[in-house]
């Protein structure tokens, strides 16, 4: 017997493919990978071809396939059960990792929110150089009149719908977009609802904004109102000489408790400038 092809001893094999010889023994026992027995000192070698089918066996064990079924596969090459449960197991993982990545999407978004809280002072309008400009998901806010959170009700529950039918869009933080030349004007009604975005698929409700410097501040609208946050922005851009580029974007990064306060929010408030 020669064995210039099986010539890998199992702890070897093993090494080579970063498992344990248990599992080598526990395949072996399956009869999907089975190694060839020297007579003479009863050690069991493998062939450098048997890799391949190492990997090929992990590779469908990590989709939870049955040992039984991968041994009909490789008995049965055209087993359309063993095809049909392959594609299940893979679409059944593809939705899991997608729904983990709008996890990780929103954890990373909520610690970049937090950690510009951290550092912001409370109320202080400042000028933000970000590496990238910011993206948005945008919906139409068709409520009249739309000032407040009460008056956009049906509004806010179309958005999250949307975004959670999206599959790729995490609804929350979510807030309120102001048309910039009403802005400028005193008028602050809201006329789109919107979620960030900076992670989603480019579409057609996606708005990226057209520059890398925002104008922003926040505040916690308990200390002093909204309406005196936004002519605070108004006043900064006219004062360094800058130029709105988006609309004005406000943020409800959460609603803070408060037993002394009715009514306390947390805003990021922004705009493209420059």
């Amino acid at each position: 017997m020669t064995y210039d092809e099986y010539c890998i001893s199992a702890g070897e094999f093993a090494k080579l493919c970063k498992t344990t010889r248990d599992t080598l023994r526990y395949y072996d026992k399956m009869g999907i990978l089975t190694p060839k027995k020297n007579e003479e000192n009863g050690y069991r070698y493998y062939s450098h071809n048997q890799i391949t089918t190492f990997y090929f066996i992990n590779a469908y064990r990590t989709l939870d396939c049955p040992v039984k079924y991968l041994k009909h596969f490789m008995e049965n090459a055209h087993s359309e059960e063993f095809y049909e449960l392959v594609n299940t197991q893979y679409a059944s993982l593809l939705k899991m990792k997608n729904e983990l990545d709008q996890k990780l999407n929103l954890i990373s978004s909520v610690v970049d929110l937090i950690n510009h809280v951290k550092n912001t002072p409370n109320g202080e309008v400042i000028l933000e150089k970000r590496s990238r400009p910011i993206r948005v998901f945008c919906t139409d806010i068709k409520s009249s009149p739309a000032y407040s959170s009460n008056d956009i009700i049906k509004d806010i529950t179309n958005h999250i719908n949307i975004c959670n039918e999206s599959k790729t869009i995490n609804a929350f933080p979510l807030g309120c977009a102001i048309m910039a030349d009403n802005f400028f004007n005193g008028d602050y009604a809201y006329y789109k609802m919107f979620s960030l975005a900076d992670n989603a698929p480019v579409s057609e409700n996606i708005y990226v904004f057209p520059t890398k410097n925002v104008v922003s501040c926040i505040c916690d609208d308990s200390k002093e109102t909204i309406y005196n946050v936004y002519e605070k922005i108004q006043q900064y851009i006219s004062d360094n000489s800058l130029a709105a580029k988006s609309d004005i974007y406000s943020l409800s990064l959460m609603n803070l408790v408060d037993s002394s306060e009715t009514k306390r929010y947390l805003k990021y408030i922004f705009v493209s400038v420059d």
